[in-house]
């Protein structure tokens, strides 16, 4: 089962062709299965992260929606290593931080002022990505477990 999942996650990462709604279904599907087995491997962390790094290297929504879902389904397991629950609260912290540069960025020298509606689009991937921070943070028992990432949040919190 586990060899399936990280075949899927896999294909999904590194051939966009690959992409179509099926596979996404079919490879959560997988990670289901796996994780109802117990059958956790590192690769799955591994790929479920490289999935999500090439999702927001390519600003696709559609694709970052499904790696999020997926690497928010692993790292709320209870068997989910503390390592990659780490990286995604980093990879969740990183990519909000960046769509709030990008929302209230000042124009460089040389380029044009950002497009009308682009700062709320920023915005709302911003919101998405504490969203997802905020989730893992209250879920991930492997988090509740290694990293005090609580008192984190709620200094983020007014």
């Amino acid at each position: 089962v586990a060899e399936g999942c990280v075949a899927s996650l896999r294909l999904l990462a590194r051939a966009p062709a690959a992409r179509l709604p099926s596979l996404g279904r079919a490879a959560e599907a997988w990670l289901q299965a796996s994780l109802a087995a117990g059958a956790l491997s590192p690769e799955m962390g591994e790929e479920c992260l490289t999935l999500t790094r090439v999702a927001e290297l390519e600003g696709s929504r559609p694709l970052q929606n499904l790696a999020w879902r997926f690497l928010k389904l692993l790292c709320l397991d209870a068997a989910c290593d503390a390592a990659v629950s780490r990286v995604a609260v980093e990879l969740a912290a990183q990519a909000a931080a960046a769509a709030l540069v990008s929302a209230f960025g000042a124009p460089t020298a040389g380029q044009p002022d950002a497009p009308q509606g682009s700062a709320g689009e920023a915005l709302n991937v911003a919101k998405f990505h504490v969203g997802n921070l905020m989730r893992l943070e209250r879920d991930a028992v492997a988090l509740k477990i290694s990293f005090p990432l609580h008192a984190v949040v709620l200094s983020l919190v007014p």
